[in-house]
């Protein structure tokens, strides 16, 4: 059960402040004020102000006598955060002054901002002690203080404004902002800084500690109690209980009529020898062993036994944290432990008490620092005039939720429900914070007192409340506060429970809250149901006809683990099925059990127990009981508190399969509980589906005679076929059987097959085999479902040579095949199915020869192809196809050649064939020897050829014809017949006429082709006036070294020089044309030329072309 967490520590304060250097009257060792590490909370209690506000009968004042004390006190509660201060190495000290002079109030510089939801907020720089706003209402508002950022870091108080000005004034250990509402206007701000804990005015009141006094350990083993009363550790503790443990507990009434659990004042005693039993011998070698800074990393770790299990668990925790963990939730634990204490309000009397109250500081001092081995650090935490402790709220929106049940130790004992009951947490600006809860609850319908939900204290008969501490996640989403009852014993009657449950909330000085209540009901759970775990109809076959006996068998189990049965009852119907596990149309529970279909409904049946061990079923029925594991049968039953397995036997059914497979009996299981009020155990929504299947087999039909041929063989080298059959009357699957040729001779001493031998002869003596001896035990079933269709894929394994059978056998409805054929069928030796492998015998690849030849019997002559194809032994050929292709990576692969030129089966035109005969075996051939020719389109690039055969299909061998391999690829050059084509020549001007430019083009091959290069050769002649020609450039040039190379290829593609002759190529931006020029300078422009431009082909074809230049004369145009 849990519940908010105080928010005495928080990392969202302002970090500490170091104050000044000391004065020399100050304290020698300078204290720290850090709210972060180390908090003081405090407020004026007054009892009498509690008894009149709760109600109660005792008079606070009596209460007081008896103690010794007034009815109005200050109560102080401290805490540090384990995570950055250890335990102090001597008891802490507790300080108290006159309220300072407000002379000490400085003015303050602030900020003012706006957040997103319309609050101002006010900041400053330093931390201060005390404030004092200043402020103009325009209506009414409210402000809030903040020890750092508001709304985040811990809330220091809260007023609320009417219309007017006000003056307000805030105390606190750190204050770093003011939230306000809109229409407040800030005209002034003071304050006090934190320096005020290193002044002089500070009067030592009380040491305060453990209640246990270590010699030796660092100081700890100081007196202890009120500076006048020094005193034991044990004494101290008491006293200060006697001072501060609260008069009162929580109200005696829940709510009018409604009595709350008593309340007693916890035994001090047997809290400090709880500490003494479980904290102290920790602490210590925590304190001895580790510095300040380490302790809390101090961790002990504990087994656990836990219930309903053979491991023990095991619980890690600090002894640190959970000592810190008690005081901030219980205000008696934080007066025993020294992490609080409390004082008669010496100003109650006072004329003007607010301003006479004193304000309150706790130190907590560490010699040799936190680390263990510095100088020493005090750490003060400061309490400004402690106000009047406002009564702490009564818990407001309590709900209560069923969060499940749980399960009696003792079989038709009472149920315990789980409730969980929800509160609003309280709101973080409230001043009030919850240290703890008490929680009850009240029967009212039955009728019974009231429980706790507190344990008692140990080794006390007070109750402990229960710590309101929550998760930092839940309490920053402000989620509801819960708690959790989970053990409220359920009464069979009335239906349902009807209870209250009582909420009370204890501040961190011990004054409760009133009581919240909210009733809630609570009932059993719903009787559990029988379970079927299974059921199964045992089926006859008749001798002859359709309707066949049968007998229910249902395994059912009921769990004694809760309660025990009165009786159980079996209901269910019959009907036909399409298919097994089919529902039935009508899914109403029927009244009883049907036992033969479409017979009538009869009575339920029934097992009666009457909470004893042993059942009796009604007639026709027997009962076993069976192991835990079901696995085995009992002379007895077994008699544990959990599932009991049962197995009942019903005989007398008859189911009739005239029209159907499949019958299904939806079957339905309830039961009677045997505690009073014997409540009856729901049906279930759906039955359980049991199906029957006719047990009857089907009869085989089907017949086949000559052997059938599978595919032939895919890329792994195995052969498929679709094996096929008639439909078997009374069948809804079929199973495969299998076997070879070779077993089947083996099995029944059959020689192998004779090398002469067709498929057809072989298969009858096969099937001969099998008539005289159809034993099974040569057969594997092939598939191991049966299959609804008529037919299936079946592969034959890769090489195979042999004949392959298969037999199909029907299965009915209930699973059961058809008779094996034996010496009775008629059709017995035409029951196998045969397949065999088909084998593909390719010829072998042809010879190929390819020569280029002039065809002179042509007008005009032509030349072309002369093609011979020669044949060679093996597979008798039927068909040559001869490809072409002139692109030479396209000849590399038969398939890339694309389709055939020629497909020759015999002497066509311009095809001769010759046979070639012999009488050996394989020589013969009908297309021996092949020879014509093809005329492909001239052209300088090569044309390759490849050929293949095709043998023929031998249909009673099992063997496919196929294509051989492609002969080896052969390539030819068949060259235009016209000569190489060369354009005209034109020419250009420039360079004051004297440069000449002559342009032609050709579509030659510039590279060599496999007949040669094309050769290029140009001459210039040049005449003066009245002069003759002579020659002033010719290409080829012979080379230094007396060479000549007059090939396209060889030609320059660089213009060179403007002013030099030169005839260069270069490629034309029509694809397949090359660009040649040829550059003149003449000597003057009136020189004449004569050009002449000769292309050669590799065949010595000559084209020719000439050009005249006229000369240009001075003055001409």
């Amino acid at each position: 059960m849990v519940s908010s967490t105080p928010r005495h520590l928080s990392n969202r304060t302002p970090a500490p402040r170091r104050p000044r250097p000391l004065a020399p009257d100050q304290p020698r060792t300078r204290r720290i004020l850090d709210p972060d590490r180390f908090l003081v909370s405090g407020a004026v209690v007054d009892w009498e102000i509690v008894q009149q506000t709760l109600g109660l009968p005792q008079p606070a004042q009596g209460i007081a006598n008896r103690r010794q004390i007034s009815t109005r006190l200050v109560q102080l509660r401290w805490l540090m955060d384990p995570e950055q201060l250890g335990y102090p190495t001597e008891p802490f000290k507790v300080w108290r002054r006159p309220i300072f002079s407000l002379t000490g109030e400085q003015t303050l510089e602030w900020e003012l901002s706006q957040t997103s939801f319309g609050f101002n907020v006010i900041t400053w720089e330093e931390p201060q002690t005390f404030v004092r706003p200043q402020f103009q209402a325009s209506g009414n508002g409210v402000v809030f203080a903040y020890a750092g950022a508001p709304i985040v870091s811990p809330l220091v108080g809260a007023t609320s404004l009417s219309l007017g000005s006000h003056s307000l004034s805030f105390s606190g250990a750190a204050i770093q902002s003011l939230l306000i509402s809109p229409g407040l206007t800030l005209q002034q701000l003071t304050g006090v800084d934190a320096d005020i804990i290193n002044s002089p005015g500070w009067e030592l009141v009380e040491q305060v500690g453990l209640p246990t006094a270590w010699r030796g350990v660092f100081n700890l083993d100081q007196p202890q109690g009120l500076v006048d009363a020094l005193g034991s550790p044990m004494a101290a503790a008491l006293d200060r209980y006697r001072r501060g443990a609260p008069f009162y507990g929580w109200s005696p009434l829940m709510a009018p009529g409604i009595p709350a659990p008593p309340w007693r004042l916890a035994d001090p005693q047997a809290m400090i020898q709880a500490l003494r039993d479980n904290v102290f011998d920790d602490l210590r070698r925590m304190i001895t062993t580790l510095p300040p800074r380490r302790h809390h990393r101090f961790e002990l770790t504990n087994d656990l036994e836990l219930s309903g299990s053979g491991h023990p668990g095991t619980l890690q925790f600090s002894p640190l944290k959970t000592l810190l963990f008690g005081a901030a939730t219980d205000p008696l634990l934080s007066l025993i432990s020294g992490f609080g204490t409390a004082f008669d309000d010496v100003n109650a009397d006072a004329p003007s008490p607010t301003l006479e109250r004193s304000h309150y500081m706790v130190t907590a001092r560490y010699e040799q620092g936190l680390d263990g081995r510095s100088d020493p650090v005090e750490y003060a935490a400061m309490l400004l005039h402690p106000d009047l402790a406002p009564m702490p709220p009564a818990p407001t929106n309590v709900t209560a939720k069923t969060d499940g049940h749980q399960a009696p130790d003792q079989v038709d004992r009472a149920w315990q429900g789980v409730v969980r009951l929800y509160w609003d947490k309280v709101a973080d600006m409230s001043p009030f914070r919850v240290g703890s809860y008490a929680a009850a609850r009240v029967y009212q319908a039955p009728p019974t007192g009231v429980v706790p939900l507190m344990s008692p204290r140990l080794g006390d008969t007070a109750l402990q409340p229960i710590s309101a501490t929550t998760s930092e996640a839940k309490d920053e989403a402000n989620e509801p506060l819960q708690a959790l009852d989970d053990s409220c014993v359920i009464a069979s009657t009335p239906v349902p429970n009807s209870l209250r449950y009582g909420l009370a909330h204890q501040d961190l000085f011990g004054v409760w809250s009133p009581w919240a209540t909210v009733g809630h009901t609570l009932e059993e759970p719903a009787p559990q149901g029988v379970s079927i775990l299974s059921a199964r109809l045992e089926v006859t076959p008749p001798a002859s006809g359709s309707v066949c006996p049968a007998t229910l068998v249902v395994d059912l189990a009921w769990d004694w683990q809760v309660r025990s049965p009165r009786r159980i009852e079996l209901v269910g119907r019959l009907y036909g099925q399409a298919k097994r596990d089919d529902p039935p149309a009508n899914t109403n529970r029927p009244a009883g059990l049907q036992t033969a279909l479409n017979g009538p409904v009869g009575a339920p049946f029934r097992i009666t127990f009457n909470g004893e061990a042993n059942g009796q079923p009604d007639a026709n029925g027997t009962l076993a009981y069976l192991s835990e594991d079901g696995k085995s049968f009992l002379p007895a039953p077994l008699e544990i508190d959990g599932p009991r397995r049962y197995r009942l036997t019903i005989a007398g059914l008859s189911l009739d399969y005239a029209t159907v497979g499949h019958i299904g009996l939806a079957l339905w299981a309830g039961g009677q509980e045997n505690r009073a009020p014997q409540r009856l155990n729901p049906w279930p929504e759906n039955p359980m589906i049991v199906s029957a299947s006719d047990p009857r087999a089907p009869v085989i039909t089907g017949t086949h005679e000559n052997v059938l041929l599978a595919s032939v063989a895919d890329a792994s080298g195995e052969h498929h076929a679709k094996l096929t059959w008639p439909s078997y009357s009374g069948a809804v699957g079929y199973f495969i059987y299998t076997t070879t040729e070779t077993q089947l001779r083996v099995d029944r001493g059959l020689p192998d097959p004779g090398l002469h031998q067709t498929l057809s002869e072989r298969l009858a003596e096969l099937r001969n085999a099998f008539e005289a001896d159809p034993n099974r035990q040569s057969f594997t079933r092939l598939n191991d479902q049966a299959i609804a269709q008529r037919e299936i894929a079946v592969t034959l394994p890769r090489g195979s040579k042999e004949i392959h059978l298969y037999l199909v056998l029907g299965v009915g409805a209930g699973q059961i095949e058809s008779a094996w054929p034996d010496a009775s069928d008629p059709d017995l030796r035409l029951r196998p199915i045969a397949y065999a492998a088909p084998q593909i015998v390719p010829p072998a690849p042809p010879l190929l020869e390819v020569n280029r030849y002039l065809d002179d019997s042509a007008d005009p002559p032509v030349y072309r192809a002369r093609v011979q194809i020669n044949t060679r032994p093996g597979a008798t050929i039927t068909q040559i196809d001869l490809h072409r292709v002139r692109v030479p990576a396209a000849a590399l692969t038969l398939d890339t050649m694309g389709p055939a030129v020629a497909a020759l089966t015999g002497s066509e035109a311009g095809w001769e064939v010759t046979e070639n005969t012999s009488t050996a075996p394989g020589e013969a051939q009908p297309l021996g020897t092949l020879t014509g020719s093809d005329t492909p389109t001239g052209s300088w690039r090569p044309v390759f050829y490849r050929a293949v055969a095709w043998s023929e299909d031998i249909p009673s061998r099992g063997i496919y014809g196929s294509r051989s391999l492609p002969s080896a690829a052969r390539e030819v050059v068949i060259p235009p017949m016209d000569p190489p084509p060369l354009s005209v020549l034109t020419y250009q001007l420039s360079g004051q006429n004297r440069t000449v430019l002559i342009r032609f083009n050709s579509s030659a091959p510039v590279a060599t082709t496999p007949l040669g290069p094309h050769r290029i050769r140009a001459a210039v002649y040049a005449q003066p006036p009245n002069g003759r020609f002579t020659a002033v450039y010719h290409y080829p040039e012979v080379t230094p070294n007396g060479t000549v190379d007059d090939s396209l290829e060889a030609l320059t593609t660089l213009s060179g020089l403007p002013l030099r002759n030169r005839l260069w190529r270069r490629n034309s931006t029509t694809p397949g044309l090359t660009q040649y020029s040829l550059r003149i300078r003449r000597a003057t422009a009136a020189t004449a030329l004569k050009v002449n431009v000769q292309l050669i082909d590799p065949l010595g074809r000559v084209t020719e072309r000439t050009l005249t230049v006229p000369p240009v004369l001075v003055g001409s145009s």
